[in-house]
Formats: structure tokens, sequence, C-alpha cells
């Protein structure tokens, strides 16, 4: 080992060499890519409050038709009923 090697390694008090301490956190781009992909994942499973609302016939015809709410509605099958409500009653 030359001269120079040995005066850039530390010794410590009993005269053993020590290796130089290494930074104890390591960034990696992988955590990067992890986070992504869990905010990714969460967007696709979790509903933030878009998903559309059912509501019981007596709930339709008190709360929106009698106060003009409905702007059309769109028979999906025998069973379903797209329900379209008016931009201005939305802001209420």
């Amino acid at each position: 080992m030359s001269d120079q090697q040995k005066s850039e390694e530390k010794r410590d008090s009993k005269g053993n060499f020590q290796k130089p301490k290494s930074p104890k956190f390591n960034f990696n781009f992988y955590w990067v890519y992890g986070l992504v992909s869990f905010i990714i994942i969460a967007i696709y499973l979790f509903d933030f409050g878009k998903s559309p609302k059912s509501v019981t016939w007596n709930e339709f015809v008190t709360t929106m038709v009698r106060s003009s709410d409905v702007d059309k509605l769109v028979v999906v099958n025998r069973e379903t009923v797209n329900v379209f409500i008016k931009k201005e009653s939305l802001k209420q």
C-alpha cells in the first residue's frame, strides 16, 4: 500500500485501520417509481365521491322532480335510468 493511501485511512485509538463510514441513507431512484405506482393504484382503487348515487323512486320524485332539478332522463335498460341534473341545481 502506498504512503498516500495509508495517510488517507484513519486509525482508531488502538492503531487499527478503520474503513471510511458510508452515508446511512443512500437515495434509490426506485423509491420514486414505487411512490408514483402507489399513487396511481390509490387513485384507481379509492372512490373520491365522483361515482353515481343511487336513489329510491320516492326520493327521486320528492327531491328532484318537484324542485325541477332534473335536466333529462336516459333509460339504459328496463331497470336503470341515468338522471342528469341541471347545472344551476348542482351549485346549490
